[in-house]
């Protein structure tokens, strides 16, 4: 689905990238999604606040540089 919204993103510190997502539709919810930064790996932490929906935008995510 699309919807309207409204995207920011900050720096909190050097590792930290914090993405606030808000739905200004039909529906109204919000999002904020975390990315961490540490030698080669990323962590994404993403939470919802929304009536039925956004179920795709929650949870935990892990993932490393390939070192080939």
């Amino acid at each position: 689905h699309r919807y309207r919204d409204a995207v920011s993103a900050a720096w909190v510190d050097e590792t930290r990238l914090v993405v606030y997502v808000q739905i200004t539709d039909d529906y109204f919810g919000n999002a904020t999604l975390t990315f961490a930064f540490r030698d080669d790996l990323v962590l994404l932490r993403s939470v919802r606040y929304a009536e039925d929906f956004l179920w795709d935008y929650q949870g935990d995510l892990v993932a490393y540089k390939d070192k080939r």
